[in-house]
């Protein structure tokens, strides 16, 4: 039976060929690519060639579309049509192809979101038809991703929806179909496959109008019925996932022990998130449910969230498409998560420039970039750096105040369509003439300038334009005949200005003095002095920095007419006249230089070479003082910062007193390796020739206290370095010159037998774990003995508490590896009885959520080897209890503590594998079971990568018993006759080598 044949019972209307009437019309604006490129993005293909070709047809378009206008004398220019609903919108498609699949679809939702009129208004509405519309096309989009991904699966894109016979294939075909947005094929393989439901429902869903229907719930109804039933079990895996799908959960399930949506690819992952993650179907909420599932602000310690984040693939960071969906969502839609994590702006600058100028043209206040209105002149600067300069223009004109940047703009080049300036783009003639004006300056071309500041009108830039050109002059070659020229013509055009006069009259006087040669030192200086007399009365109203350069020139020509004397006198003249006018005072700094540099200004010399000279001598000794004070400096820095590192090791760990300055150097060399770069082998060389200097060098006693200290840090080197018999070395030697100075000066030392006690249980576990029983437990029935004696003698502190227990347990782990489970069980209980009772309470109380040790894993680890000492007494009742107790105690320190759970994590996976053991040798296999699923959970977080595998072992046969057993239920199938198969024996590893790896 076809599926365009059958009556949905939810619509009460037969489904045909018009019932999807969006399809095909809403998918996408472009035309399939025949040659599909790589869906992962790469934003570096793209050529000047192709950017300008590209950007030339925007423009192109931008300008048939829009008017412009004067506006209180500005220019502005507003588009006429919507872009993004116009035909032209297929043109720029067909020309992205070669730019990469990743913009052009980016167009292509930017097409389909933005071609509605007056967008902006919808700011917080979605109706139903929209979204459905917006469904489809990502149906489309999530199937060009697919084609272009090359997978295993790829050849059911083209398969019709016909069965193979193999129904485990079917159902993931089926899936596949869903996946990819391939709604229709999926649900008539699903009518073919025989869940009629299964098709029902997505047919509904895929034909939601204007009354949302809450699928989540039918599917969730659908499947507990089927488990009431007890046929959901033998689903195919992904007929289970499909329903899992229309339920909304698309996280970790436990029925299924995966991720629903895990091995799929990012663009499957999206779409059913997109389309199935909310329960009325709204795309922002699920969106928003997707990105909460990703972000790292929401993390937690749940076993089936950390998973689910594992296993759920990323949409990569460079696809446009998904970054404009994501940021209409938060726009049209504000999701309370979305909206806190600030991710709009982020967002917007991903977009290429040119769609985020066609933005800021059709919904300026959507877009919330702190820098969007930079964005005109970044799309501005582009065109005309490409060549496009007319084109720039026009696009400045939408700027909110294009004045400045056309203006800055237009003196970078000769314009050869005024015409078009003035009469399309409505360019101002002053602007254009002013522009002229600066390219011909900047061309120093000032005979030009002067020509466009005079037909502009402009007085006051005139004659700045005539002063640019008279300081040239002085600058490049004086030349009389045009110099007095220029003098006229500031003469007739500014009769009535009196600065402009003085300056007329000061450039007269200084070109009178050049020819007359016959006048004596003292008349020359009084010229000069009224020449710049003159010059300096009009530098604080008229372009201060052309007379600069005009006063440059005649002290330059005055360093040679007058001698060093009257040069002298001028010099100082002029000091005091400028001292307050920074922009002549420069022109003194050069000469004021040359007159300082000896006393009585001897070596001070007119000539230019002598004067240059005598500088170069002066800074040569200036940047020899400055070299030398540079490296004296650097030496210095470096020592200080050598020597401020050895106090800062210093002050954390302390040095023996009777050490010598090379000693401390070694310890400190020794912490930086334990404590900063951790090398533990490079610390015990360092504590070796510490060693070396302090009983050789300094001659200290071997049984000093110091020297104690010094071996046992050593031999804790060693140990951490996994050089076990030399550790065991240092410590034999420590520990003989300990009971030597309790022979010596009497056993009521509490320093010397703290010391004694902790060297003898790391004895004691060191000959554990190198096999030596024997001398293992000596040392451990030594450390229990004394620790005892000192709990009497003593209270008992929170560090005594600490190794008390951990005495306990080594003594009762070195028993229970040698099956004495009688000595080892009341060991185990001694060591119970130590761990306080308040430990969540003092947790509780602390700021930062930790305590200082964590009692509530150690509790577990205790409580587990008790019940695994209780299974080895055959107890089997009591271990179990033990055990329960055991997983609970972990579970508390995974709530407890913010840190530090890793013992909390691995012993809650070994009780967990314990229990269901336990349970599956009481045939209590559905039990068995959870337990067995437990131990996976625990050991995913914690990964442990071997103990999975034997965990995964367990569940899969726990499984198949539990299959078998409810077959046989089914078809009435009696076996009581038949001997039960005696279980397997236990694959985990001994807790007492797993417990002797944590102390």
């Amino acid at each position: 039976m076809s599926l365009l044949n059958i009556l949905t019972s939810w619509k009460g209307k037969r489904l045909n060929e018009d019932a999807f009437p969006d399809h095909d019309r809403y998918m996408k604006k472009q035309r399939p690519d025949p040659s599909p490129k790589s869906a992962v993005p790469n934003d570096d293909t793209e050529t000047k060639e192709s950017r300008c070709k590209l950007n030339r047809l925007i423009m192109s378009n931008i300008q048939n579309q829009s008017s412009v206008d004067l506006s209180n004398g500005v220019p502005r220019a507003q588009l006429t049509k919507n872009i993004f609903a116009s035909g032209f919108i297929d043109y720029i498609m067909d020309n992205l192809r070669e730019h990469g699949q990743n913009e052009l679809q980016l167009w292509s939702l930017g097409a389909f979101l933005f071609s509605e009129p007056n967008i902006e208004r919808k700011t917080h509405s979605i109706s139903c038809h929209q979204q459905r519309r917006l469904k489809n096309w990502i149906r489309a989009t999530v199937l060009e991703e697919m084609a272009a991904m090359p997978s295993a699966f790829n050849f059911a894109l083209n398969t019709p929806p016909f069965r193979t016979g193999d129904r485990k294939a079917d159902w993931e075909r089926c899936f596949y179909f869903l996946s990819t947005g391939q709604v229709v094929q999926a649900a008539e393989l699903a009518q073919q496959l025989g869940d009629d439901a299964l098709m029902a429902m997505l047919v509904v869903h895929y034909q939601q109008d204007d009354t949302p229907l809450d699928i989540h719930e039918a599917a969730e109804q659908q499947i507990q019925y089927w488990q009431q039933e007890g046929v959901f079990d033998n689903f195919e895996l992904d007929r289970k996932r499909m329903w899992y799908v229309l339920q909304g959960r698309l996280g970790y399930v436990d029925d299924l022990k995966m991720v629903v949506t895990e091995d799929l690819l990012w663009p499957q992952t999206i779409l059913l998130y997109a389309l199935y993650g909310d329960r009325y179907g709204h795309l922002p909420s699920a969106l928003a449910r997707y990105e909460l599932l990703l972000s790292t602000s929401q993390q937690t310690a749940n076993l089936h969230r950390l998973r689910t984040l594992k296993r759920t693939e990323k949409i990569p960071p460079t696809c446009l498409w998904y970054r404009l969906l994501l940021w209409w969502s938060i726009t049209m839609a504000p999701d309370a998560f979305l909206s806190s994590t600030g991710a709009r702006p982020d967002l917007e600058f991903a977009f290429p420039l040119r769609f985020r100028w066609l933005l800021l043209l059709h919904v300026p206040n959507m877009l919330t970039h702190p820098n969007k209105d930079t964005w005109f002149a970044d799309w501005c600067n582009q065109l005309f750096q490409d060549g496009m300069d007319y084109m720039a223009i026009h696009a400045a004109l939408y700027m909110p105040n294009p004045t400045f940047w056309i203006k800055d703009t237009l003196p970078n080049r000769l314009w050869d369509k005024e015409h078009y300036l003035i009469r399309q783009l409505h360019i101002p003639s002053p602007w254009i003439l002013e522009a002229k004006a600066v390219h011909a300056h900047r061309r120093q071309a000032y005979d030009e300038e002067i020509g466009y500041y005079q037909e502009l009108g402009n007085s006051q830039l005139h004659c700045h334009a005539i002063l640019h050109r008279l300081a040239q002059f002085f600058t490049e070659g004086y030349e009389a005949g045009k110099v007095q020229t220029y003098l006229e013509m500031l003469s007739i055009h500014f009769l009535n200005d009196q600065h402009v006069q003085s300056i007329v009259a000061s450039i007269s006087r200084y070109q009178s003095l050049l020819a007359s040669n016959n006048l004596d030192q003292d008349a020359r200086l009084l010229e000069l002095k009224t020449s710049l007399h003159d010059l300096s009365s009009a530098c604080h109203s008229i372009d201060p920095s052309s007379l600069a350069v005009i006063a440059t020139g005649i002290f330059q020509q005055a360093s040679t007419m007058l001698d060093q004397t009257y040069f002298g006198q001028l010099l100082d003249t002029f000091s005091a006249e400028w001292k307050d006018n920074k922009t002549m005072a420069q022109v003194l700094t050069p000469y004021v230089a040359y007159a300082t540099t000896i006393d009585n200004k001897k070596g001070f010399s007119t000539n230019p070479l002598d004067a240059s000279m005598i500088t170069l001598k002066t800074y040569g000794r200036l940047a020899f003082k400055i070299t030398g004070y540079t490296l004296v400096s650097v030496t210095a820095a470096t020592a200080l910062i050598w020597q401020s590192y050895h106090w800062y090791i210093e002050y954390q760990s302390r040095s023996p007193a009777s050490l010598n300055y090379k000693a401390k150097q070694l310890l400190h060399g020794a912490y930086f390796r334990e404590e900063i770069a951790r090398d533990y082998g490079m610390a015990a060389v360092y504590m070796e020739q510490v060693l070396r200097v302090a009983l050789e060098e300094q001659k200290l006693e071997e049984d000093s206290m110091d020297i104690i200290g010094l071996r046992l840090r050593l031999a804790m080197d060693e140990w951490r370095a996994g050089n076990l018999f030399d550790a065991i070395t240092q410590y034999t030697l420590a520990w003989k010159s300990l009971m030597e100075q309790a022979t010596n000066e009497g056993s009521d030392q509490p320093l010397v037998s703290g010391l004694q006690l902790t060297t003898a249980k790391y004895l004691g576990d060191l000959y554990l774990r190198i096999g030596d029983k024997d001398k293992a437990e000596e040392f451990l029935a030594w450390a229990l003995h004394a620790v005892t004696s000192m709990e009497e003698k003593a209270g008992t502190s929170n560090d005594d508490r600490i190794l008390s227990v951990g005495v306990f347990c080594s003594l009762a782990s070195l028993y229970a590896r040698q099956r004495q489970f009688q000595l080892a069980l009341p060991l185990f209980l001694e060591a119970l009885k130590r761990i306080p009772d308040d430990v969540v309470e003092e947790s509780k109380q602390k700021d930062d959520n930790t305590s200082t040790h964590p009692w509530l894993c150690q509790k577990a680890i205790l409580q587990n080897q008790l019940a695994e000492t209780l299974y080895g007494m055959g107890k089997k009742e009591e271990a179990l209890g033990w055990a329960q107790a055991s997983l609970a105690s972990a579970s508390d320190g995974l709530a407890t503590y913010a840190t530090d759970t890793q013992d909390c994590r691995e012993c809650g996976a070994v009780a967990a594998n314990n229990l269901g053991r336990l349970l599956e040798l009481k045939k209590e296999f559905k039990e068995a079971l959870d337990y067995y699923k437990q131990a996976q959970l625990y050991a995913s977080t914690v990964y442990d990568s071997a103990s999975q595998e034997k965990y995964d072992v367990n569940v899969s046969r726990l499984e198949q018993l539990v299959h078998s057993d409810r077959t046989a239920t089914t078809a009435d199938l009696v076996l009581q006759n038949t001997a039960p198969a005696q279980p397997e024996p236990s694959t985990k590893s001994s807790w007492a080598s797993w417990f002797s790896k944590k102390m």
